[in-house]
C-alpha cells in the first residue's frame, strides 16, 4: 500500500453523472511544480486518438490496423480507444456503456461524425486532423513520427486498488514559449463488450477492447504546466486519483500521459506507464 503525498494537490470538480450514474471527478492543478531529473528517452511519440463504437461495422478492421500498427512501431505508437455519447456506442442488452464524458468533451470539440475515426497528436498531416484508421495508419503515424521533438515526457504508476499516484517528468528539448499542458488519462485493456462485425449482421459478445479510455485524472484538457518554456528546463508533478467507477478492472488499467499546447491544442509529447 502506498502513501500518497501529491506535490501537485488538487481540488475537485464534480462533473454531472454518466450514463451509469456514477460521477468522475477530475484533478485540477492549483500547487507547485517543482524541478525534475533529466530524461533519457527523447525518442518521438505519436498518441493516436481513435473514436469508436461498439455498433460502428467498420471499427474492428480499425481496431487490426492499429493492433498492427502498433507492432511495427512498438512503443512510439501510443493508441486510445474512445467511445463518445453518439448512437454508435449505445451498447448491446446488459453490457456496459464505454462512454467517457472526457471521450463526449473531445468528439463535440473535434467534430466527430464518423466512426471510426483517428487523429494523431491532433496536428494535421497534410491538411487533415482526422481519418479513417481502417484505410490504414502508417502514412499518419510515418508524419506524425517525422515532426521535431521539442519535448520529453516520463511517467511513473503507484496503485493500491482503486487509488494512483503518477508522477510526471518533462524536459523542454527546444525553446517552447506558449503556456503547455499535460493530461494523465486512465485506460483498461481486455474490457469485454458486445462488438457489431463487419457484415453488418454477426455481433462478437466475447469481443475484447484494448487500450480502452475510462477515466481523465486531470481536466480533459489538462493540468497547467509551472515552467519557463526554456530548452534545458526540467519539471516534474505528482498527481493522485481515486476511481469512482465500479465497472473498471484495475489489474488491467494503466496511465496514459501527454503535454500539449494549452492554445492549439497539439500533442508534443506522450507516454505511458502500467
Amino acid at each position: 500500500m502506498f502513501v500518497a503525498v501529491a506535490l501537485l494537490y488538487a481540488s475537485c470538480d464534480k462533473v454531472e453523472a454518466d450514463a451509469n450514474g456514477y460521477y468522475i471527478y477530475y484533478s485540477g492543478a492549483i500547487g507547485d511544480w517543482v524541478d525534475g531529473p533529466a530524461i533519457a528517452d527523447h525518442s518521438p511519440h505519436v498518441l493516436l486518438e481513435k473514436y469508436t463504437g461498439v455498433r460502428c461495422l467498420n471499427c474492428p478492421d480499425g481496431d487490426a490496423v492499429i493492433h498492427a500498427a502498433m507492432n511495427t512501431y512498438g512503443s512510439a505508437l501510443i493508441p486510445i480507444s474512445i467511445h463518445d455519447s453518439s448512437s454508435f456506442t449505445r451498447p448491446y442488452g446488459s453490457d456496459q456503456r464505454l462512454s467517457t464524458p472526457v471521450g463526449n468533451t473531445w468528439s463535440r470539440y473535434f467534430g466527430i461524425s464518423s466512426y471510426p475515426t483517428a487523429i494523431c497528436n491532433r496536428t494535421e498531416m497534410g491538411g487533415t486532423l482526422q481519418f479513417n484508421p481502417a484505410a490504414g495508419v502508417s502514412a499518419a503515424v510515418e508524419a506524425a513520427l517525422s515532426q521535431p521533438v521539442m519535448m520529453a515526457l516520463a511517467a511513473s504508476m503507484e496503485r493500491d486498488g482503486n487509488h494512483y499516484a503518477v508522477t510526471v517528468s518533462l524536459e523542454y528539448l527546444q525553446d517552447y514559449p506558449n503556456p503547455l499542458t499535460v493530461t494523465l488519462l486512465l485506460l483498461e485493456d481486455s474490457v469485454r463488450a458486445t462488438q457489431l462485425q463487419p457484415d453488418g449482421r454477426t455481433k462478437d459478445t466475447a469481443y475484447l477492447h484494448s487500450h480502452l479510455l475510462r477515466e481523465a485524472i486531470t481536466n480533459p484538457w489538462g493540468a497547467d504546466v509551472d515552467a519557463d518554456g526554456h530548452k534545458g528546463t526540467k519539471r516534474q508533478a505528482r498527481f493522485t486519483h481515486t476511481s469512482t467507477n465500479p465497472l473498471v478492472n484495475h489489474s488491467h488499467c494503466y496511465i496514459v500521459a501527454f503535454v500539449s499546447d494549452k492554445n492549439t491544442r497539439q500533442i508534443l509529447a506522450a507516454t505511458e506507464c502500467r
